[in-house]
């Protein structure tokens, strides 16, 4: 697909991936874009490559930025490779026969993610991925998470981001923002659309209370990187991370928006030990630079409830911009009943 280093030359807004694969056994498959810049794109799939495939084509903005995140758009004069990740329950052989990216024809605008709502108490900024093929943006912010009726931001923008002044906010109300690509084909609204301002006080990262197996797996695959000897399911309590095959040092790492921990100064998460068969845990805040800074969890001391790390406790932290935090685990047991449970990650400014 690439003869040279940055060898893609077209219009982004017209560009889709398309694969041809055959295989047997196939449960998933993963897609890598790669830029020069080391900005990681990431598409996943199931049950696509069992058999021959015809061609197929899937949107670049589909893909979703999971790693390196400069400025969350896709530069497509500096892409270096394609990586593509097979994942099966048993054995299994896949040829890859065509990888290459094409001009497709115009339509209503792409789907496109909802990224931030966030107040810092002077400005509330309002940020979200670029659709492709939009002519604009409509934002909505209202406290009628249904309707959106008698919205106090109802603005046209061309800009992904979009700040207003907070003091509009009223006290102790919940405001809902919903964003509307628009073009003269028709409009797409947001995925996470419905997300609330978030307050200077409390940043949700993850609330993992995913209402449907598809919602989990997507946000898996968008914002998260497991170990192969765990696995994620849903729970009452969060997401159940199961150690499936005993082993050391395996991670379960959570992206979060690049600086969303300024402002705050305090990791606050749920975990229910009491099945986890380890000998530890250690949490990291890491930079995009993949710096870590470490802080070991005394699981010895307590086992379930809510746990609130300083930013000071971990290793050697001193403010850097946080975009991923990491769950490592040491456990040389393992199996089916050998399990944690995360809900409720995080920042507070105590």
């Amino acid at each position: 697909i690439l003869d040279k280093w940055g060898a893609i030359g077209c219009d982004e807004l017209g560009m889709k991936l398309a694969l041809r694969g055959a295989g047997t056994g196939v449960t998933k498959a993963l897609l890598r874009i790669v830029e020069g810049s080391y900005e990681i794109w990431a598409y996943d799939f199931t049950d696509k490559l069992t058999g021959v495939t015809e061609e197929f084509t899937i949107p670049t903005a589909s893909f979703r930025c999971v790693g390196n995140e400069v400025n969350g758009v896709i530069d497509y004069q500096k892409i270096m490779d394609i990586e593509v990740t097979i994942e099966a329950t048993g054995g299994a052989t896949v040829t890859i026969y065509e990888c290459k990216f094409i001009d497709v024809p115009r339509t209503a605008p792409v789907t496109f993610t909802l990224k931030e709502a966030r107040n810092d108490s002077r400005n509330c900024t309002i940020s979200y991925t670029r659709a492709v093929f939009v002519n604009d943006y409509r934002i909505l912010v209202s406290t009628d998470g249904v309707n959106y009726a008698n919205p106090i931001i109802d603005q046209i923008t061309e800009n992904t981001q979009l700040s207003f002044d907070a003091s509009i906010l009223q006290r102790n109300a919940t405001y809902y923002v919903k964003v509307i690509a628009r073009n003269e084909l028709g409009e797409t609204v947001a995925e996470e659309s419905g997300m609330t301002i978030r307050s200077l006080e409390r940043y949700v990262i993850s609330e993992f209370d995913f209402a449907t197996d598809a919602k989990l797996n997507a946000f898996v695959s968008s914002k998260m990187a497991v170990h192969a000897n765990l696995a994620i399911s849903r729970s009452d309590k969060g997401i159940k991370i199961n150690v499936k095959e005993k082993g050391d040092w395996m991670h379960c790492i959570v992206n979060t928006d690049k600086g969303a921990n300024k402002g705050y100064d305090t990791l606050k998460f749920y975990m229910d030990l009491r099945e986890y068969q380890g000998t530890s845990v250690v949490v990291q805040l890491q930079d995009q630079a993949y710096n870590s800074y470490s802080h070991t969890l005394n699981i010895g001391a307590k086992r379930e409830g809510y746990f609130e790390i300083p930013f000071s406790s971990f290793s050697g932290y001193n403010g850097q911009d946080v975009i991923r935090i990491a769950f490592n685990f040491v456990d040389y047991v393992g199996g089916e009943n050998d399990s944690v449970y995360l809900d409720d990650l995080e920042y507070l400014k105590k």
